[in-house]
């Protein structure tokens, strides 16, 4: 019973960890200025002014 306690535990700790990343790179994508490419596909695409 401990065994599954503990694996529940990291399990539930992993999903709350990418949970928060996922949270941390959004918020950093918006304050560069950039934003999700179309299509909803997970990268920060930043668009830089041509000269």
């Amino acid at each position: 019973m401990k065994t599954f306690r503990w694996v529940m535990l990291l399990i539930i700790s992993f999903l709350l960890g990418y949970q928060c990343y996922k949270f941390v790179y959004d918020d950093i994508c918006l304050d560069m200025g950039g934003g999700k490419h179309p299509g909803n596909h997970p990268i920060c695409v930043i668009e830089v002014p041509k000269p």
